[in-house]
């Protein structure tokens, strides 16, 4: 990934995402896991400089 302002502060972390499998709304934490589909990993990259601006 090219970071275009390399001059600002980048920060960047792996993460883990939950993928769902259908829409669902007002589900208890003890029901969400039955509409888990699968996980995935993610990257969150956040400039921020542009961020605090």
């Amino acid at each position: 990934i090219e970071i275009p302002f390399p001059q600002h502060r980048t920060d960047f972390e792996a993460e883990l995402a939950i993928v769902i499998g259908r829409k669902i709304r007002n589900v208890s934490p003890t029901q969400a896991s039955r509409y888990i589909f699968g996980y995935t990993a993610a990257q969150d990259i956040s400039d921020r400089t542009i961020q605090k601006a």
